[in-house]
């Protein structure tokens, strides 16, 4: 027998933890520029992070890799397998072996398996995504990538990696799970860490642009918003400050 096979659920949560590893080390990078404005030092930092933002890309990678995976183990997880039958233990009185002990699908071959169990409507758009980071990742993982990465192309990557495999609302909401999990959550305060996470959304929507960044939730992100009571309380509390600055709470009707 064949055992510990995995499930669709660890690899959609080990994409996910991917995606936002990768968006934190785009977001710590780009930070400073975004914080004070330091657009004249903006390519000699890129630069100068290209080997932070390179592992941004094998998350990425893994991520969509992932993502597949867990398509696929919807049909079978054996389909992720490589090699022979033959060597399958799944006869009377053979030996059990792990999972994790055979050779699994390479990724060039891993998008056919995918393409062909999945549910989801496959464009074009989303195989040159898949194909373009793939062939990236071997760059950077397999010789020396010569490739000028920007954090807007890391960002946007992330983004429809999320929109395509998750849905909307999937990138917000596992930047919210990570930050909730974490064993320090409330060493610092809980409602300010809270209140914080905001500034990640407006330096997404500077980084893509507001067409962009509304495709990403049900939420209308372009309708009129509000500073947030409750982060807005948590802000004056620590920071002694009436100014809060982030504007993401939204009206909506009720019944």
């Amino acid at each position: 027998m064949i055992i510990n096979l995995p499930n669709s659920t660890e690899f959609n949560n080990l994409a996910a933890n991917c995606l936002v590893q990768a968006f934190d080390i785009v977001f710590k990078t780009d930070k400073d520029i975004f914080d004070f404005g330091k657009e004249a030092i903006k390519e000699d930092v890129w630069k100068y992070s290209q080997g932070k933002l390179n592992t941004s890309v094998v998350l990425i990678h893994q991520a969509i890799e992932s993502f597949m995976k867990a398509s696929i183990c919807q049909t079978s997880p054996l389909l992720l397998l490589e090699g022979r039958r033959k060597d399958w233990p799944v006869l009377p009185n053979q030996e059990d072996k792990d999972f994790n002990e055979f050779y699994t699908t390479p990724a060039e071959a891993l998008l056919r398996t995918y393409a062909a169990t999945t549910q989801n409507s496959l464009t074009s758009e989303i195989v040159v995504l898949i194909e373009s980071v793939r062939t990236l990742r071997n760059q950077i993982v397999h010789g020396v990538s010569r490739t000028g990465l920007t954090t807007q192309r890391l960002v946007n990557d992330i983004l429809d990696t999320f929109l395509f495999f998750s849905g909307k609302n999937a990138w917000w909401d596992a930047l919210l799970n990570e930050f909730v999990n974490h064993p320090l959550v409330d060493y610092y305060g809980f409602g300010m860490e809270m209140a914080n996470l905001a500034e990640r959304l407006d330096y997404v929507e500077a980084l893509v642009g507001k067409a962009k960044f509304a495709k990403q939730f049900n939420q209308n992100t372009r309708t009129r918003r509000y500073i947030c009571p409750f982060c807005k309380v948590q802000w004056m509390r620590e920071i002694d400050d009436n100014d809060y600055p982030y504007k993401w709470a939204f009206l909506e009707k009720t019944i």
